[in-house]
């Protein structure tokens, strides 16, 4: 068997020096490190995320305000930097205002629910029912009609499913 000479002087045999070796620090074990820590198990189901409870306020007029949530809102309509905010209250749409970019007000609803349709208008997909395409007309809970202000291309309607 062949050996060889530590710095210290004394004979070590080759099969000695790799057992010392192969010994592993307390802080690489498996035991302790993340790195080796299983994965967390991955849900079966996918659970829909929850509809945002955050409340808006919303300008009627002369100091007049509204207060809503995502569910209540059924169409949004941009005008620059004001977001015409459609409410459904009873077989009505209520029209009321809001000083934002539509943009920025969609990033605070749930994108799970609205749809952008355009550039200037998205709607909750969630309370949609029908829709004319030539007289550009929306449909919500089978009751309340809201046509729009911009045009909105016939494949929109075909894609949403009207």
């Amino acid at each position: 068997m062949k050996s060889f000479q530590t710095e210290t002087g004394s004979e070590r045999s080759f099969e000695q020096q790799s057992s010392i070796n192969t010994k592993e620090p307390k802080f690489f074990t498996k035991e302790n490190s993340r790195l080796f820590q299983p994965p967390a198990p991955l849900p079966t189901q996918v659970a829909e995320p929850p509809c945002s409870e955050e409340i808006f306020r919303l300008f009627v007029k002369h100091f007049e305000y509204v207060y809503a949530r995502p569910n209540d809102i059924i169409m949004i309509e941009s005008c620059d930097h004001l977001v015409k905010v459609y409410i459904g209250v009873g077989e009505k749409a209520k029209l009321t205002m809001r000083h934002n970019t539509l943009k920025d007000f969609l990033s605070k609803l749930p994108s799970t629910h609205f749809l952008r349709i355009g550039r200037f208008c998205a709607i909750n997909i969630k309370r949609l029912t029908g829709g004319n395409c030539n007289e550009q007309v929306f449909e919500f809970d089978f009751k309340i009609s809201v046509k729009l202000k911009h045009f909105v291309s016939h494949t929109v309607f075909s894609n949403i499913g009207i």
